[in-house]
């Protein structure tokens, strides 16, 4: 998502469990269980905001159910509010 200089939206990423899972050591799709860090910034070396979301437990997927995109709603300084996938 690209913001011009000084513009500002609220965005929320809708993320499936499966987007999180992982080939395990017999070529299984897993979704391990755990707490896992969200980084947000202009760069893996400009970290702006953290957060974090736990799985509660692991869990097998098979790969043809995986999302590949999130969702995301786009919320507007007028309140306005858009849905994507990216």
């Amino acid at each position: 998502m690209t913001l011009n200089p000084g513009e500002e939206k609220e965005v929320r990423f809708l993320l499936s469990p499966s987007q999180t899972a992982f080939l395990d050591e017999d070529m299984r799709w897993l979704i391990e269980k755990g707490e896992f860090q969200v980084q947000i910034g202009a760069s893996s070396e400009d970290i702006r905001l953290t957060d974090s979301y736990t799985v509660i437990k692991s869990a097998y997927v098979k790969g043809k159910d995986r999302r590949f995109y999130a969702r995301a709603n786009v919320i507007s300084a007028d309140g306005k509010t858009a849905d994507r996938e990216i």
